[in-house]
């Protein structure tokens, strides 16, 4: 059974594997009480991962709001193209665009940032 769990998880860390190993040392569980363990904690890691990966686009989508609505307040209407532009960006992206807006004088001004 763990030579199935280790050959279907090829993304096992060096230093994830020893500790699976030492837990199986040193643990007195029978073999299905250990996988349903090691099974909860992936599914932990994996819920962990997601929240914080869900932070992140949260985090993004906000600048974008922000940064469209200080350009539709500054320069008018967005360009559908732009928006979209916009949505795609990553967050880096967006904080550099968001650090310099008020200094932008012209639309134009914040296209640079998206090419």
């Amino acid at each position: 059974m763990l030579r199935y769990i280790f050959s279907t998880a090829k993304d096992l860390t060096e230093n994830e594997v020893e500790q699976i190993i030492t837990t199986l040392e040193t643990t007195n569980m029978k073999g299905s009480e250990f996988v349903m363990t090691l099974a909860d904690k992936w599914r932990q890691e994996g819920m962990e991962k997601g929240r914080e990966e869900g932070k992140a686009e949260g985090m993004r989508l906000g600048l974008v709001k922000s940064i469209t609505r200080i350009c539709m307040k500054k320069f008018g209407e967005l360009p559908k193209e732009m928006r979209d532009e916009l949505n795609q960006l990553d967050v880096s992206s967006l904080e550099a665009i968001l650090e310099n807006i008020f200094e932008m004088e012209r639309l134009e001004d914040v296209k640079k940032f998206i090419r």
